[in-house]
């Protein structure tokens, strides 16, 4: 099992790319079903998009260096967990607000899992 570990990580922290920027554009894609769906104004569609990225964003720099103090691995799979939480919560969103929240908490998440990413690579 220790010859494939390497191998594993690696697998596992692209995989968390590819759902980071799966998520950063899907919404793009589902917005006119959930502008009306949520009964959404153009004011919270605009901003189910854009906090995503502006979440993420906002939190690499600090991720990196929690990650520094506390260890990659650990904080990696916090963010997951809290990414994967927080995409639960955003298929439950039932108003336009929740939706919103749970996006910033996905970007968080999203921002520390790709701090780590790299670093561990």
């Amino acid at each position: 099992m220790t010859r494939w570990a390497p191998w594993l990580g690696l697998a596992t922290s692209l995989a968390a790319v590819f759902m980071q920027l799966l998520d950063a554009t899907i919404v793009n894609v589902a917005l006119p079903s959930i502008a009306v769906d949520l009964a959404a104004p153009v004011s919270m569609q605009l901003l189910m998009v854009s906090i995503y990225t502006l979440s993420f964003a906002c939190t690499l720099i600090t991720a990196a260096r929690i990650g520094d103090i506390l260890g990659r691995r650990r904080v990696f799979l916090v963010a997951l967990a809290a990414f994967v939480l927080a995409s639960v919560a955003c298929g439950l969103a039932q108003d336009p607000g929740t939706l919103v929240f749970s996006r910033a908490l996905q970007g968080v998440a999203a921002g520390c899992m790709s701090a780590q990413t790299f670093a561990i690579i």
